[in-house]
């Protein structure tokens, strides 16, 4: 007797998981007052749900400007959830930030030309990052994403705290739209420490045209123009969009560029591992040590360490147990077992990995070690707090058949 429906229930459930907007938890509003601004702020912490599930592992921050926009923000949000549950992205913690339109202008503005941007990276890089740390595993990685003035500030920010701003996603504006030499020098400034770095580092700028109503176009051409006659440092990647769109659509077009873009690399480790399967010469093990080294290899590229997620997990171990070229043969559930128990130990809170081991051990007939697994899903799923209260009751239901159908078994 063979049972299969689990594995279909496992994937189908992380499949499910991911599309909506569920790679994230529910997000949590809050009022901070920043000291450095004498003022409070609108803030929105939203974190990843597989976070609950893993050991071990820290996550990047993004921080994303102009909640107040709701249309922008919201379709940046479901950008990057998009990228994150198919591997495109790491999953990241998100802080989204609100901005008054009385305060915007100012606080986006260098304090040198009479603004606050200098107090506004104060509170965010000391105040906001501590409260990070201090709650949450975070990597040291950080992105920053804004549009019009807060795109300005992003990226006056990046050069201003080398080394803490590894991203930054610059929507309809330019470094020196503010037009005075100082940001230019300590831009160049930037330029010459980059070199130093041994992680990699991103901008990306974008503009619309003025035909269409952008009129920073001719800053952005302006920078564009600056940059092509410089020498590039290598551990800088920079990307320039422009689209025949207005000022207003210009993020919708750069922010899942820009993102894919950063996160290339991210990507390529996942795909990869699988083409690691294709080529398997040897099929007795599984080469572990190839695996890591491309998610090594990643972790230098990004500096930070990054480690293979969920999804990848379940793809490998997929791979093995179907084995459609039937190159693994009798040892493909072997093979996806040890996959799986990897699996488990990276994220212990996961309860369809400890099911799908189950059903492996059950088709071992490893009776009673396939019920310690079953109970231990169960156990983890009563912990779950981003599945339903009903979605609890129906797997549960499934899990009591299959550990029915293993005492059956047992009793023969």
């Amino acid at each position: 007797m063979k049972i299969v429906f689990f594995s279909f229930c496992i994937l189908q459930s992380y499949f499910s998981f991911c599309q909506s907007t569920t790679s994230f938890n529910a997000p949590v509003d809050t009022v901070v007052y920043a000291k450095q601004l004498d003022d409070s702020i609108s803030l929105q912490i939203i974190t990843p749900s597989i976070m609950q599930y893993s050991s071990g592992v820290s996550y990047p921050v993004i921080f994303l400007f102009d909640k107040q926009n709701e249309i922008n923000y919201q379709y940046n949000l479901e950008t990057i959830d998009y990228l994150t549950s198919l591997s495109a992205m790491p999953p990241c913690i998100i802080v989204g930030v609100a901005f008054e339109n009385s305060t915007r202008n100012k606080w986006t503005t260098p304090n040198i030309s009479g603004g606050k941007a200098d107090d506004l990276i104060s509170f965010l890089f000391e105040d906001i990052s501590l409260m990070l740390k201090t709650k949450f595993p975070v990597a040291n990685f950080t992105t920053l994403i804004g549009h019009s003035r807060t795109a300005i500030f992003s990226s006056y920010a990046q050069s201003k705290t080398y080394p803490l701003v590894n991203a930054v996603v610059a929507s309809s504006t330019a470094n020196f739209d503010f037009g005075d030499e100082n940001t230019k020098k300590q831009f160049e400034f930037f330029l010459n420490e980059i070199e130093k770095s041994r992680s990699q580092y991103f901008l990306t700028f974008s503009s619309g045209t003025s035909f269409q109503l952008d009129y920073h176009e001719a800053s952005v051409d302006s920078f564009a123009n600056y940059l092509n006659d410089l020498q590039i440092p290598g551990k800088l990647t920079i990307m320039h969009v422009k689209e025949p769109v207005d000022h207003f659509v210009i993020p919708g077009l750069t922010v899942n560029r820009a993102l894919a873009n950063i996160f290339e690399s991210y990507r390529k480790a996942a795909i990869n591992s699988l083409e690691v399967i294709q080529g398997q010469q040897q099929n007795d093990s599984v080469p572990w040590r190839q695996y890591l080294s491309l998610y090594e290899e990643q972790s230098a590229y990004y500096g930070f360490k990054i480690v293979p997620d969920l999804l990848f997990y379940n793809s490998i171990a997929s791979s093995y147990a179907n084995d459609y070229d039937g190159v693994f043969k009798d040892k493909s559930s072997v093979l996806a077992l040890e996959v799986l128990l990897k699996c488990v130990e990276r994220y212990p809170f996961d309860y369809s990995t400890y099911l799908w081991v189950s059903e492996i051990y059950f088709e071992q007939k490893k009776y009673t070690t396939a019920i310690e697994f079953a109970e231990k899903g169960i156990a983890v799923l009563t912990e779950d707090k981003v599945i339903t209260d009903d979605e609890k009751l129906e797997i549960n239901d499934e899990i009591n058949d299959f550990m029915e159908s293993i005492h059956q078994e047992m009793k023969k």
